[in-house]
């Protein structure tokens, strides 16, 4: 529903909802009322209206597009004013985005047909058309300056078009922008857009094989936790080369890439066309004209940004090269790669019996390939193989492969094997990544969190690609009860490795944070990977009856349809909950919500009762219990069930005293007393609550705003 800012109409558009919002304007979903079509509406909102630099630069997109027409990028009906706002109206392109098919890019059900075949395929296919829109733009003297994967829209009529022009800059006249300001977003941004150069076509050719490697490798080219790490990532690192995190991808493919994010943006594709032209070549099978760059010249180009001595390198790799026997040295290094590739492969799929297979393999060819060892004695350590683990640590401690680094993992290993924390945790400097992050997890063994937490940052300070750690972090920060960081490092995890329990946890955490759709997604992941779970099917169920309900609660006219949709996924997926295990608490309570949905309210508060009784937890401590009682009240609110509301409040609070401290509890009583009219009860308790310890709760804070706004 529109903001307050928003009309219903505005000029010759009436507004039916919101589809996403940045940070110079809201788009809508808009009717055309004169000539009877949908369009996207972008509306200046009123706080940016009030800036002249953003009207302008507002004014400058619409005229930006209007000059360009191409099937790859987005048209420009309309620009106009009414009321004191400025709005665009732009072609509807009714489909998704790059972005939400990359976050599901493990889901082939969820996908697009043509990403659900063959997703690297489609994803190439995508680039290569929305290089030709930004071909088309480059033609006539406009950079985009803001390429990302939400700007590249997926229509269901199979075309790919290039949108949000708010960033664009017309070479041809002078910038509106202040000197020296950096504009996009930054994990796409070119080195030269940080150190202050000015934008160029090649800019966005490196934007778009930033987000192409993405798509392809399934992580960003350079990530970091902050925005300076990330931004001296970009200026100084090299991407790793996307065949080293799957070697199933074709080395063509990589070269067109890894061209696209040279540093020096001479050495990249000049424009958005010759990007386009050799995609082209590459899906047609066709040679490419780019001509992939040596090892050795890589590491060239990084010493010179980084200042090392390059005669001292070069000397270095002649001595190298002199030695008799290096072409066969060589082959043994490239297979080395190549098993660990394969292994890491595996590893990135969760396929850990075929890792197991292939780290076995190799370590019977080559005993000495440390790199795969501890790989081995990891993926021990998270099976719980504590035993195994302590041999390939030993091995690793005799080879002297990092030894502090080995030492710390044994000593944790043994520890474990004997049932016992660490008793002591080795003190002193750390330089080896593995040693940090095996001290963090001696920590937690002894159940020293924040010593844990330093420990596991201190490894991916060492080394931020060291996977491992930022799932450790991610445990660490969680039992802490720091969420949001929890989220980040458990996200940043899922990036680069599939893994059953992080799919579960952020699936956790956007049900915390009201973010269900995202949560069915990650839910559908969980159970796709342990289909026997029955907690994964009830939270997919509860995930899905979360959005039919906020679904529910709104006037979008499409609101009615998506609301059944999700009731019957919710169904669906309840049903798969029972075959697991039809005696489940949660089960029986969410099978009471959806039986309120088809408005079988004795069926529901027997349902209700089936769940109060299994439960096994101390009901008068358990915030799950209670959560159980205040949630089934508000589901008869919002049915207008409110006697029997109150009835179950009143029950609830007689067996148990403690819900009226309880905000949930509060909430809901007070939703069911101001329903029923007792408004002058509804205010008082509310206010009571407010005005004690629970005045910052924000399920209270949060009615108290709804009931001032005339709810």
């Amino acid at each position: 529903m529109p903001p307050p800012a928003a009309p219903r109409i505005l000029g010759d558009f009436k507004i039916r909802r919101e589809l996403g919002r940045g940070g110079m304007g809201v788009v809508y979903l808009a009717r055309q009322l004169s000539l009877a079509r949908d369009v996207a509406l972008k509306v200046l909102t009123q706080e940016a209206g009030a800036d002249a630099d953003r009207i302008l630069r507002f004014q400058r997109e619409a005229a930006l597009l209007g000059r360009l027409a191409h099937p790859n990028l987005v048209r420009v009906f309309v620009v106009g004013e009414d009321r004191g706002l400025h709005f665009l109206a732009m072609e509807y392109v009714e489909g998704t985005d790059l972005e939400r098919v990359l976050a599901r890019r493990l889901e082939p059900a969820g996908l697009p047909p043509t990403f659900a075949s063959d997703f690297r395929r489609a994803a190439v296919g995508a680039a290569r058309d929305a290089a030709r829109g930004l071909g088309a733009a480059h033609a006539e003297g406009i950079v985009h300056r803001d390429v990302k994967p939400s700007n590249i829209l997926l229509a269901d009529d199979g075309r790919v078009v290039l949108a949000d022009f708010g960033l664009a800059r017309d070479l041809s006249a002078a910038a509106l922008t202040r000197t020296g300001t950096t504009l996009g977003t930054p994990y796409y941004m070119s080195p030269e857009q940080f150190s202050g150069g000015g934008a160029t076509p090649q800019a966005d050719v490196y934007a778009l094989g930033a987000v192409l490697y993405e798509a392809v490798t399934g992580r960003r080219p350079f990530d970091a936790p902050t925005p300076e790490r990330l931004m001296t990532s970009i200026l100084e690192d090299e991407p790793p080369p996307p065949r080293r995190l799957d070697a199933r991808i074709d080395r063509d493919l990589e070269t067109v890439v890894l061209k696209c994010l040279e540093k020096d943006p001479a050495r990249r594709y000049a424009d958005g066309a010759a990007l386009a032209a050799d995609l082209a070549r590459y899906v047609d099978g066709e040679p490419i004209e780019a001509v992939a760059v040596g090892t050795l010249t890589r590491i060239v180009r990084r010493t010179r940004r980084r200042r090392v001595s390059l005669v001292f390198l070069l000397a270095a790799a002649a001595l190298a090269l002199g030695f008799l026997g290096w072409g066969l040295r060589g082959e043994a290094v490239r297979a080395r790669e190549q098993a660990h590739d394969a292994v890491i492969t595996a590893l990135n799929e969760d396929a850990l019996a075929t890792a197991r297979d292939r780290m076995d393999e190799e370590l019977e060819r080559r005993p000495g390939h440390a790199a795969v060892r501890y790989e081995r004695a990891e993926l021990a350590l998270r099976e719980k193989r504590w035993g195994d683990a302590a041999s390939d640590f030993e091995r690793l401690l005799e080879d002297g492969d990092d030894p502090a680094g080995a030492a710390a993992g044994l000593l944790l290993a043994r520890s474990i094997e004997r049932g016992a924390p660490v008793e002591e945790v080795p003190s002193g400097p750390v330089t080896s990544a593995r040693e940090a992050y095996y001290r963090g997890l001696m920590h937690q063994t002894r159940r020293e969190l924040d010593r844990a937490l330093v420990w596991t940052e201190r490894a991916l300070e060492l080394d931020e690609g060291y996977v491992e750690a930022w799932y450790a972090l991610g445990g660490v920060h969680h039992r802490l009860g720091h969420v949001d960081a929890a989220e980040e490092a458990f996200a940043r995890y899922d990036r680069v490795r599939s893994r059953a329990d992080v799919k579960k946890r952020l699936g956790d955490f956007d049900m915390q944070k009201e973010r269900f759709e995202s949560a069915v997604a990650y839910f559908e992941r969980y159970v796709r990977m342990e289909p026997g779970d029955v907690v994964g099917w009830n939270n997919l169920a509860a995930a899905h009856a979360k959005a039919a309900i906020r679904h529910a609660r709104s006037d979008d006219p499409d609101a009615a349809a998506a609301f059944e949709r999700e009731r019957e996924a919710a169904e669906e997926a309840l049903a798969r909950a029972k075959e697991c295990d039809a005696d489940y608490f949660l089960v029986a309570y969410n099978d009471a919500v959806l039986r309120v949905f088809a408005g079988e309210i004795e069926r529901a508060e027997a349902r209700f009762r089936d769940a109060i009784r299994a439960f096994a937890g101390d009901s008068r401590t358990d915030p799950e219990w209670m959560g159980m009682w205040s949630g089934f009240a508000g589901m008869l609110n919002w049915t207008g069930e409110i006697g029997r509301a109150l009835a179950i409040l009143e029950e609830a609070r007689a067996g148990n005293p403690a819900f009226e401290h309880d905000p949930n509890w509060i909430a809901a009583k007070v939703e069911a007393l101001h329903l029923e009219g007792r408004v002058d009860d509804a205010t008082r308790l509310l206010d009571r609550a407010l005005a004690g310890p629970l005045g910052s709760a924000p399920v209270l804070r949060k009615l108290r705003a709804a009931i001032d706004a005339g709810f």
